[in-house]
């Protein structure tokens, strides 16, 4: 695990499509360990017991099917002051007459939910998970983490 200033931190790659996937593998080279769980290739058994301070889903959200066991799981597995990063297409709000025509939606790609940042919002709160939109992403905690910079103290 990374040393931190507040000492180690858990890191679960959620949806990883390999063990590791791309995203694990960038992180290992820079020192970083984490966990890899992808639920097609291995069970819930397979991950280390504890929380995890910073849990990723790199386009992995919209090809869930039962959404509420996944954020039920992921959010039995966040740290109560851990972060949460989310990457998905969101869509706009109202939603375009022709959604079911976007590249980005089923069966030529797996993709069978699809969301509006409002939707992520609504969804995650009903597992404790406050969803913010930031320049970096999508991102979503319990409770506001307590970094030592300018922004959280």
């Amino acid at each position: 695990m990374l040393e931190g200033s507040q000492g180690s931190i858990n890191i679960l790659d959620y949806g990883a499509g390999g063990d590791p996937g791309d995203t694990g593998l960038a992180l290992l080279d820079k020192g970083f360990e984490l966990y890899s769980y992808e639920p097609y290739l291995s069970t819930s058994k397979d991950l280390p017991s504890g929380k995890f301070d910073y849990i990723y889903l790199i386009e992995v959200i919209e090809h869930c099917h039962n959404l509420d066991d996944v954020l039920g799981f992921i959010s039995s597995r966040m740290a109560r002051d851990g972060l949460i990063h989310i990457q998905t297409l969101l869509h706009p709000l109202p939603t375009p007459d022709d959604i079911l025509n976007s590249w980005y939606i089923s069966p030529r790609n797996g993709h069978i939910s699809i969301f509006t940042f409002e939707a992520l919002v609504l969804l995650f709160r009903q597992h404790g998970i406050n969803i913010v939109n930031t320049a970096f992403g999508v991102v979503g905690f319990k409770e506001k983490p307590k970094f030592k910079n300018k922004y959280f103290i």
